[in-house]
């Protein structure tokens, strides 16, 4: 009797079985894994809107008026002017000298004897929490609601060992 060779059918099955695959189920997976899926495209609108909706909230956010200028030096509050008064302040210190501008509800920085006029350039600034800095000078100007010259302090109840 004489053996019979197995056909092509039977190898690739049996190639198959043993943890292999042919050329055409190979190229079937990797084009699986490439084309993007329905799943990815949800996902990706998913994390899109989510970004679009906190961009929103924080504008939101910044889109309230303040009350008053603080004007920090150093770290330290040197002054603090209502914004509702249209003036221009000399601020001197030992680093240098800046004058700060309010009219018409908005702030800047108008002139300056630093070097590279970066605070002049920032321009004008009107809503919450927006700041002109001028680092040669260590001078932050910022809006805020606070009113008056109070600075905020953190007092300690208790001190832990």
């Amino acid at each position: 009797m004489r053996k019979q060779e197995p056909n092509n059918a039977d190898r690739e099955s049996s190639v198959f079985a043993g943890g292999r695959m042919n050329s055409t189920e190979e190229k079937n997976v990797t084009e699986d894994r490439t084309t993007i899926k329905k799943r990815d495209w949800i996902l990706a609108l998913v994390i899109l809107a989510a970004a679009g909706c906190l961009m929103l909230g924080m504008r939101l956010a910044q889109r309230q008026k303040g009350t008053t200028v603080e004007v920090r030096v150093d770290g330290k509050l040197y002054s603090s002017y209502s914004i509702a008064q249209d003036r221009r302040y000399p601020v001197k210190t030992a680093y240098g000298t800046n004058v700060i501008e309010i009219s018409g509800g908005t702030v800047s920085v108008t002139e300056a004897d630093c070097a590279g006029h970066d605070c002049i350039r920032q321009g004008k600034i009107s809503r919450c929490n927006e700041t002109i800095v001028c680092l040669p000078h260590k001078l932050v100007v910022e809006i805020t609601q606070r009113s008056g010259q109070q600075e905020q302090k953190t007092e300690f109840d208790t001190v832990a060992k």
